[in-house]
């Protein structure tokens, strides 16, 4: 089925805009409102209070839509679970929020750090790094039950019954077993 977007060219080009400013925004996560937003520059970063193109204010700025935009974020998110780390981006539309793109390793690390005013191993990231080790290290223990359960298994099938002295005993060894 084919669908119209209508897309507004100046906005457009302004986004696409090899010059345009690239900014990581701090986001209250219950409510979408916008806490602080930052971008690079050439010395370092800066605090950003206006967008630069349009002149827009970013205090007390809160994304509307904002519970349908997490709910499409984490419906995106779910359908990619071996994705451990996302940022995604998210176009407002007059159908809704709609995914744009998924950046698989969270976006831009040191910015995000300066956004949160945090380090990349504090706060939010460490319990996930802490999480993302626990379940590499519980994995890796079933995965050694399971092999050890096949090994065990394989073993017991090689098994075989051999004779021992005249009076016809029989007794099961295991070959190259103990």
């Amino acid at each position: 089925m084919k669908r119209k977007i209508k897309v507004d060219m100046a906005e457009l080009a302004i986004a696409l805009d090899e010059h345009s400013f690239e900014m990581h925004y701090y986001l209250d996560l219950e409510t979408g409102e916008v806490m602080r937003v930052l971008r690079r520059t050439p010395t370092g970063t800066e605090q950003v209070h206006t967008h630069p193109a349009t002149g827009a204010s970013f205090d007390g700025l809160k994304f509307p839509e904002w519970g349908q935009m997490r709910e499409v974020v984490m419906r995106g998110a779910a359908a990619l679970p071996k994705c451990h780390f996302q940022g995604w981006d998210v176009a407002l539309t007059d159908r809704g929020p709609v995914l744009v793109e998924l950046e698989g390793d969270g976006g831009d690390p040191i910015m995000q750090q300066l956004c949160f005013d945090s380090g990349i191993l504090q706060g939010r990231y460490l319990e996930f790094c802490q999480r993302a080790l626990q379940r590499k290290k519980e994995s890796a223990r079933e995965v050694k039950s399971r092999l050890r359960k096949r090994f065990r298994k394989n073993l017991a099938q090689l098994a075989f019954p051999q004779e021992q002295g005249a009076g016809g005993n029989h007794q099961t060894a295991a070959a190259n077993g103990p």
